[in-house]
């Protein structure tokens, strides 16, 4: 009976044994099993976020689109659903989030972009391929008023960090910041919306984009304005809130002339009325009331002349300007007109992007 309790005991335990080894196999099965699908779940993830990166394609690091992938330079791309989803308001707002700029200045000709530390008229800006110029002197900073230009109509924003003087001129010396507004497409869609808040804000905004055959158009106009609030209390002045109005209009008409050939004509005026109390003129603590305007209109036609040969004309003007009703010395009023022809050709193993600017 001992032995055979023993051997019964030793057969347990042996049985036991085995039962325990093959739960064991088995929940190291499923443990490997579930390894390997989320070792391929991550792999398929990282080739859809690869492919998805190597599908994106930037204009401003050599004037021409190319896979960012490709890109030696410094570039950051901004799209619709990153601006729609950072809660931000301004352009300003949203620009001062990204490395390597910085937002500030306390002129009366609003606040500045810098890149990497350079000047802010070393900050290259173009809408819709417009270059937009601001050299309203060292009172001032240089640079554009970048508080006049509207969020609501971006579709992107391409940043180039570095020099770029040899493919965009000396107001690009530490970079380029491009803004490319919204196209059209075949269809019609409407937007209009209404907001207020305190301080007596109001904005409207309404705008249409659509295409029928080879037309596409997109517009857009807004208006805002603030009763603000009082920022020298201490100070007697009427009135005694300083107070803003703000009106944004954008056009963006295109036709498709056939395959290989397409017209587009982009227009935007932004206008920005502000009061303040003056400490900087030579009218120290007396309300001013300040105006300022940014303008970019350009006509483009891109052309593809055969497989390795495409080209991109372009005529352009852009006019900023700030004016104030007691101190003159911070006025300011640059306009520039532009003419450029880019082309690519692939040929003798790489890809050549010989162009030609004129700027007055």
């Amino acid at each position: 009976v001992h032995a055979l309790s023993g051997k019964t005991a030793r057969a347990f335990v042996v049985g036991s044994t085995f039962m325990k080894t093959r739960f064991f196999r088995a929940r190291c099965g499923a443990v490997a099993a579930f390894g390997a699908l989320s070792m391929c779940l991550s792999v398929y993830a990282q080739d859809a976020a690869e492919i998805a990166s190597l599908q994106e394609v930037v204009v401003t690091a050599s004037r021409f689109a190319r896979p960012v992938k490709e890109v030696l330079a410094d570039v950051t791309v901004i799209d619709r659903q990153q601006i729609e989803e950072s809660g931000v308001t301004t352009v300003l707002q949203l620009l001062g989030g990204q490395p390597g700029l910085q937002v500030g200045g306390s002129f009366p000709g609003g606040n500045k972009v810098y890149i990497r530390g350079g000047e802010a008229r070393m900050t290259g800006l173009f809408i819709d391929g417009v270059r937009v110029g601001g050299q309203d002197g060292n009172q001032l900073g240089g640079g554009v008023n970048w508080e006049l230009i509207p969020l609501g109509d971006i579709e992107r924003i391409e940043i180039v960090r570095g020099p770029s003087s040899v493919l965009y001129g000396a107001d690009a010396m530490t970079g380029v910041v491009q803004i490319f507004t919204r196209k059209g497409q075949q269809g019609f869609f409407p937007t209009i919306s209404i907001g207020g808040g305190s301080y007596n804000a109001q904005k409207v905004s309404a705008g249409a984009r659509g295409g029928v055959g080879d037309w596409d158009y997109a517009m857009n106009i807004s208006s805002s304005q603030t009763d603000g609030f009082n920022n020298y209390p201490t100070v007697s002045h009427t009135p005694s809130t300083e107070g803003s109005f703000n009106t944004d209009a954008n056009l963006r008409l295109g036709y498709q002339v056939n395959d290989a050939h397409r017209l587009d004509v982009s227009s935007s005026q932004n206008r920005l009325q502000y009061r303040s109390v003056d400490i900087y003129g030579s009218n120290n603590y007396v309300d001013t009331t300040t105006s300022g305007t940014v303008q970019a209109s350009g006509v483009t036609w891109a052309a593809r002349w055969s497989d390795t040969l495409s080209s991109t004309a372009r005529m352009t003007r852009s006019m900023t300007s700030a004016m104030s009703n007691t101190d003159p010395v911070w006025d300011y009023f640059t306009v520039l007109d532009g003419i450029s022809v880019d082309a690519q050709w692939k040929g003798f193993g790489g890809v050549w992007s010989p162009f030609i600017e004129q700027k007055k």
